[in-house]
């Protein structure tokens, strides 16, 4: 599960949760303004950074989470089961990680494995794709 030994290191806020993102009015919705509480950043994998995002702001919305991705640069291509199993682990070694209070956020009842896991908080397979969808 492991990514890249070589992968590029980049800024990382390392706790992008709803309560740190600033929102103002835009229009008919709202439109993000910010971003506070810099105390845990540091320099690491980009991966790590969407470990958190998955469970604390996508919140297991597979569209929003493919939405944060491509806009980052994340390939449609990139977005598999090896980038959810990825993120997976960077969640488990978060400096912070408490696998009991994931579950609580995003329950899955009957889950006996990470990928299970894995695959409800970070929903990236071409089946959780809307545009890849059979249409009926």
């Amino acid at each position: 599960w492991a990514g890249p030994a070589d992968a590029e290191q980049v800024l990382l806020h390392t706790e992008i949760m709803r309560e740190h993102l600033l929102v103002e009015p835009a229009g008919t919705g709202w439109r993000l303004s910010g971003l506070f509480d810099f105390e845990p950043a540091m320099r690491g994998a980009r991966d790590y950074e969407f470990a958190s995002i998955g469970l604390f702001v996508s919140g297991g919305d597979a569209r929003a989470l493919r939405c944060i991705l491509r806009a980052y640069g994340y390939a449609e291509a990139a977005l598999d089961h090896a980038l959810q199993n990825r993120l997976m682990a960077m969640a488990l070694l978060h400096r912070y990680s408490k696998l009991p209070w994931y579950l609580q956020r995003l329950p899955l009842p009957g889950a006996q494995r990470l990928e299970q896991l894995a695959a409800h908080w970070w929903k990236l397979g071409s089946d959780d794709n809307p545009s890849k969808r059979r249409q009926t």
